[in-house]
């Protein structure tokens, strides 16, 4: 919210079911005035009922931690939420394949709160995709390895030889130039950019 807002210049707004207060604190630490927060629920939130439509709407790391059901029943309120000609955005980790066996042996605890089977293209695309309101931008694996995931995160922090370890590494494919191949084996991450389409003329 603050890097959009400082870098766009947008009025930003959050619907979460963390303590506000968190939130506002981030905001005030990046000097962020313009923002609006919603402290709830998403998978409870009532969109229909909810009057604004955004530019963007996007969500990090958010929907892989509910089964399928409730993932669906989500990204379409997302859709929702979206105005004419404004943008889906969902990002989401890739725990799958050899970045499984990572997290199996470096991190087991954090594969039990994660749902793999929404970390897959097809599905994300068929979900957005459905009631042919949107078109995809872009869906696709992002940046190379596993290497790739955040070392600021609680995990690197309680391991620091190997944030230093993953930190070295990433330097090195970044002056590579090999810091952004795809592929569904090796990349940390799962991108989809979508917009919504105008309506259909009628004369």
């Amino acid at each position: 919210m603050a890097y959009m807002n400082q870098t766009y210049g947008m009025e930003v707004s959050a619907i979460d079911f963390v303590d506000k207060k968190y939130i506002e604190e981030v905001m005030k630490k990046n000097a962020v005035t313009d923002y609006n927060i919603y402290e709830e629920d998403f998978t409870k939130f009532n969109v229909k009922e909810h009057k604004r439509r955004y530019s963007f709407v996007a969500s990090w790391g958010f929907i892989e931690h509910f089964d399928i059901h409730i993932c669906k029943k989500i990204i379409q309120n997302q859709k929702e939420l979206v105005e004419e000609n404004g943008y889906l955005i969902i990002e989401l980790p890739n725990i799958r394949k050899f970045n499984w066996m990572v997290y199996r042996i470096c991190n087991n605890e954090l594969l039990k709160i994660h749902n793999l089977k929404v970390m897959n293209l097809k599905f994300l695309k068929e979900q957005v995709q459905m009631g042919n309101q949107f078109d995809i931008l872009y869906c696709d694996y992002y940046l190379t390895s596993f290497f790739e995931f955040n070392p600021s995160s609680e995990f690197f922090d309680r391991h620091k030889n190997l944030k230093k370890l993953f930190r070295g590494i990433h330097k090195i494919a970044k002056k590579l130039h090999i810091d952004n191949i795809k592929t569904s084996f090796f990349s940390p991450y799962i991108v989809l950019i979508a917009t919504r389409k105008s309506p259909a003329f009628k004369p």
